[in-house]
This record gives C-alpha cells, sequence and structure tokens, in this order.
C-alpha cells in the first residue's frame, strides 16, 4: 500500500517501506499524519513517529533497517542510493526516543556518507548497528 500524498520532483520514488508496527505509529509527509502500516512507502523528508505504546520497523531500499522504540521520532534528511553512478548518502535525525540503525550497502560502499544527527550532536556510522536514545 503507497500513502496517497507524495513528494514531488527528485524527492518521488519510495526509498523504503514499513515493515513491522505495534501499537501506534506513524508516517508524517508534509501535512498529513498517517497511521503506519506494513508495506507503507517511505519518502526523503518523511517524519516517522511512534506513541506510547508503538514501535516500527523500516527497511530502506538500501537495506539498512531503521527501528524506532516508544515515544520516538526520527526523520529521514536524505538518502542516495545509485551505486552505478557514486551517488550514496544517508542522513537521518532523531529528534526523540529510541532509534536502532542496522546499515546497508551505503554504509558498507562509504561509510562516511552515513550520519544520524541528535539535538546535541551527530552520530558517524562506522560500524554496522547504532542504538541512539534522545530524551523528551
Amino acid at each position: 500500500m503507497l500513502l496517497a500524498a507524495q513528494p514531488g520532483a527528485a524527492e518521488d520514488r519510495p526509498i523504503g517501506m514499513v515493515k513491522t508496527v505495534v501499537g501506534a505509529a506513524y508516517v508524517v509527509r508534509a501535512d498529513n499524519r498517517l497511521p503506519a502500516s506494513a508495506g507503507v512507502a517511505i519518502f526523503i523528508t518523511d517524519r516517522l513517529e511512534t506513541g506510547s505504546d508503538g514501535s516500527v520497523g523500516v527497511t530502506l531500499s538500501d537495506g539498512a533497517m531503521l527501528t524506532l522504540g516508544n515515544n520516538a521520532a526520527f526523520v529521514v534528511c536524505e538518502f542516495r542510493f545509485e551505486p552505478e553512478r557514486g551517488v550514496l548518502g544517508f542522513v537521518g535525525t532523531v529528534l526523540r526516543g529510541a532509534v536502532t540503525y542496522i546499515s546497508g550497502r551505503i554504509a558498507r560502499l562509504a561509510p562516511n556518507k552515513v550520519r544520524i544527527e541528535t539535538p546535541g550532536g551527530e552520530v558517524a556510522v562506522r560500524g554496522t548497528r547504532v542504538a541512539i536514545r534522545v530524551p523528551g
């Protein structure tokens, strides 16, 4: 299932998909806060949110996996995955809560092009798994 509201221009292709949802979880796109469910496409600039009883798992097109625990919020700021052209990059921002990132092909091919930001700084991903908790 694809969400009806989709970004335009260079951001018109999905970069991943919701795989698992428990409890309250949402995809916020533009001004729409839509319930997350398995199969929902994820686009650049989407904000993933979970409620007090929620968690959501997302697989990105490079094979990376994101998992948000309860009361979490995460924004996909940048995602470029064109390995045949050497165009690679992932930047995400943890706004609150616990988020786990398991790296995919972008991190294996260009580890310096993967970054996860937090309100207090950023994490450069050089391994295969990182867990981050941001209070709030």
